[in-house]
């Protein structure tokens, strides 16, 4: 039996740009519920619309530790997460040891892993 995305929830992070349209163009066709992330909430909420009403957009700054726990909340409250994708870059400068954690998350060895180590709340048990 083929997997199914119908009624997953999909958290693309990078949610403004061109690749994540395409994809959540995609996965809404598949029947997932999709949510565009992104630091820039207007450009994110602009990409959303443009895709559809069913978009939900949402703040997300990977170099921002009180984003990342915000939408980690957010993601929480609304039921979990299915899947992510992240079609984000990162550019981190700043003393070694406050790029460690960042270092970790943008190098995961599995989804299951990012989730883990970079959105302890929300990872599964």
């Amino acid at each position: 039996m083929p997997y199914s995305l119908k009624d997953k929830r999909v958290l693309i992070v990078g949610g403004s740009s061109d690749i994540a349209a395409a994809l959540a163009t995609d996965l809404l066709q598949e029947g997932a519920r999709v949510t565009l992330a992104g630091r820039n909430i207007e450009k994110t909420t602009v990409a959303a619309k443009a895709i559809g009403d069913a978009v939900r957009p949402m703040t997300l700054d990977l170099s921002d530790e009180e984003s990342i726990q915000a939408a980690a909340d957010q993601v929480r409250t609304a039921g979990g997460l299915d899947h992510l994708v992240s079609v984000a870059t990162e550019r981190s400068n700043g003393p070694v040891a406050s790029l460690e954690r960042r270092a970790r998350c943008s190098r995961p060895s599995t989804p299951r892993s990012w989730v883990r180590s970079c959105w302890p709340s929300t990872s599964p048990s």
